[in-house]
């Protein structure tokens, strides 16, 4: 289990910083890919799982450019105090679609960062942990991108963490090249979800 604050804390030698992006894969995927592309950055991408069928061809494309899967739950509810049985086949469906193109997710987002013990116990029969984010960019309110951005950081002590995005808002897409070069100029190591963990130490576990 990987919650915000367990996120904050790591990456913090290497300015470790990974973009995520969740609700997709949409129409502005692929405009997404073509910055992250342009950019020479990886990120990771939380899908949902209704979706896939829609946007083979993007989530090929997403894997083969290096960026990473993760799983969202298959209709997009919140998943907290709903039945196990009900979680587990939101988790085990998206993971069905998804390996049906050869991807398999290490990490799942529940909706709205909701979840309850039996999103835990789901979540670990399937060999995956929870993953939520310590950066809340807010872009579904359409406001402006740089909040996102710590103040006093700023060519003091780096930036770091867990960034939440949504890949279908257009506005985040357009916003996206202008925050990328502010987060570089403030010593961002850009990374995916796994290497994030995997850089920064131990899992912190609940």
């Amino acid at each position: 289990m990987l919650d915000g604050l367990a996120l904050a804390q790591r990456g913090v030698s290497a300015n470790l910083c990974a973009l995520t992006f969740d609700d997709g894969p949409g129409q502005t995927t692929e405009a997404l890919l073509n910055i992250l592309r342009d950019k020479g950055i990886r990120a990771t991408f939380f899908v949902v799982g209704s979706r896939v069928h829609l946007y083979p061809e993007t989530l090929k494309r997403l894997v083969a450019e290096g960026n990473e899967v993760g799983n969202h739950t298959f209709s997009h509810i919140s998943l907290r105090q709903r039945a196990p049985v009900e979680q587990l086949s939101e988790i085990a469906r998206t993971n069905e679609e998804l390996a049906r193109l050869g991807i398999v997710p290490r990490y799942l987002r529940p909706p709205y960062g909701r979840y309850d013990n039996a999103t835990i116990d789901a979540a670990a029969a399937l060999s995956m942990t929870i993953a939520l984010w310590s950066v809340d960019s807010r872009d579904w309110r359409k406001h402006d991108l740089s909040a996102v951005l710590p103040r006093k950081s700023y060519g003091v002590r780096g930036v770091r963490g867990v960034f939440l995005f949504h890949d279908n808002h257009r506005e985040t897409v357009e916003a996206l090249p202008n925050l990328i070069d502010r987060l570089t100029e403030a010593g961002c190591t850009f990374v995916t979800m796994s290497e994030y963990v995997e850089t920064s130490g131990p899992l912190c576990l609940h």
